[in-house]
Order: C-alpha cells, then sequence, then structure tokens
C-alpha cells in the first residue's frame, strides 16, 4: 500500500473503485478463512490464506471477464457466520423445515394481503376523488346558469323601466363548496423500546435489519439455528460466505 489510510479510504468511496488482492486478503483474515478464487474452472487459480487450518470451508469466489467476481456457495451446506465468532449454520438437521416453510407461507400471505388492502383503499381514493370532481362541476355549472338568469332579468327590468342601471350588483348566487375530500394521514410505523436479547444482537451483528430480527425471534424465541435459517430462506442479507453477490476487482494473476 503506497498511500496513506485516510487518502485510500477517500479514494474507495468513489463511485466505480473496486477491490482488488488487497481488499480479498482482509476479507480472509476477518472471516478467518481461506478464499479461493476460480476462472472458468473447477481449479482455483488464486488462495488467500490457503495456510489457515480450520474445519470452515473456505469462500470461493469467481472471477469473469477480467473485472468482477461473483460469489460461488452451497445452497446445501450454509455457512452463514462462519469464521466471525458467530452460530455459522453448518446443515439443518437441527432446524424444524415444517416450521419455517410454514412461517415463510404465513408471511406471504401476509404480505398478499397487505397488497389487496392497499389496492382496494387506492381504488376507495379514486372514486371519492372522482365524485367529488363532479360535484365541484355541478355546483359552478349552477352558480354560472343562476348568474346569467339575473343578469337577463336586470337587463330585462332596466328596458322597461328606462331608468338607470341600478349600482348595485348583480347578485352572483355562486355557492361555494363545504365538502373536501378526505386526507388519509400517514402512517408512523414506531419501533417498540424492546430489550435486545442475546440471539437479537447476534443476528444484528450478522447484518440483518432490526424488523427481520424481531420477526424471526417472535417466531423461534432463541432458536438462532432456526432464525438464521428463515431469514436466509427470506432472502435477508446477513453476514455470508463471502460478502456481497458480486464484487468487482482485478483478478489474481
Amino acid at each position: 500500500m503506497t498511500e496513506g489510510f485516510t487518502s485510500y479510504c477517500r479514494r474507495k468511496r468513489r463511485d466505480k473503485v473496486y477491490g482488488n488482492n488487497m481488499e480479498i486478503q482482509a476479507f480472509a483474515e476477518m472471516y478467518n478463512r481461506p478464499i479461493h478464487i476460480y476462472s472458468y474452472s473447477t481449479e482455483p487459480i488464486n488462495i488467500f490464506q490457503g495456510s489457515y487450518n480450520t474445519d470452515v470451508p473456505p469462500i470461493r469466489l469467481s472471477y469473469h471477464h477480467g473485472n468482477h467476481y461473483n460469489s460461488v456457495v452451497d445452497p446445501r451446506g450454509l455457512t452463514v457466520g462462519a469464521g466471525l465468532g458467530f452460530s455459522s449454520l453448518r446443515g439443518t438437521n437441527n432446524v424444524d423445515r415444517d416450521q419455517v416453510k410454514a412461517a415463510i407461507k404465513a408471511q406471504q400471505d401476509q404480505q398478499i394481503e397487505n397488497a389487496l388492502l392497499a389496492e382496494g383503499r387506492l381504488y376507495s381514493d379514486l372514486e371519492l376523488t372522482e365524485k367529488e370532481i363532479e360535484r365541484m362541476v355541478m355546483e359552478a355549472s349552477r352558480a354560472e346558469y343562476l348568474k346569467q338568469q339575473q343578469q337577463q332579468l336586470n337587463f330585462r327590468e332596466s328596458s322597461t323601466s328606462g331608468a338607470e342601471p341600478s349600482s348595485s350588483a348583480a347578485i352572483s348566487g355562486s355557492s361555494r363548496s363545504a365538502g373536501t375530500a378526505d386526507r388519509v394521514g400517514e402512517e408512523c410505523f414506531v419501533l417498540p423500546d424492546t430489550v435486545l436479547t442475546r440471539s437479537m444482537q447476534l443476528l444484528l451483528a450478522m447484518g440483518f435489519n432490526y424488523i427481520q430480527v424481531m420477526e424471526a425471534y417472535s417466531i423461534f424465541g432463541e432458536d438462532v439455528d432456526s432464525m438464521i435459517y428463515y431469514l436466509v430462506e427470506m432472502g435477508g442479507t446477513g453476514a455470508s460466505a463471502g460478502g456481497s453477490n458480486r464484487r468487482k476487482g482485478k483478478a489474481a494473476e
């Protein structure tokens, strides 16, 4: 590294500035796991920290088109949290799959129901708006008609009497709309003050967001493995092997 740490961090924050061998080396040390780099073959073209003596599977990355990395994972052997001192999910024999599937289905059904309710409220609001517009147009048309009738009446009276038009203004007879469309206030979701249990703190440290963790905890309690499996199946983004799905950089030759 030939630049100062502050300058390095400032440069890495720029858009389209990606990592390289040094960052991969740092990942290997952070996760305490070897990192294998593949490129269109089953044999790695480079290995970082290959001397590590550990029973944790290595992090595997595939290098493509000379410009980015993809994470290679085994869906049947999840290693969430492995190497970080967390309770990694090595196999799912201790997880009640039926319970997790039931929880996922219940969550999906709830999302569908919420979407249908939101769609129904939208159509109700549109109907109310259309009715309010129709009412306002009818009132405006009636006011204009009454105004014209009053003007014609004043003109006939003036022609009959032969007198000068009075200084008083014609009665407009216009009516103002008294009703307004209902306004739907924004719903504000406030997270309750909750004492974080040890399992909650663990999942939050692994990168899962607060809402997901609270949801998993409400279903499985302190069963960390089931909570992790549930969050992974639901698409949660925790501390996974290899980090993000796509890392860009220069291949290590």
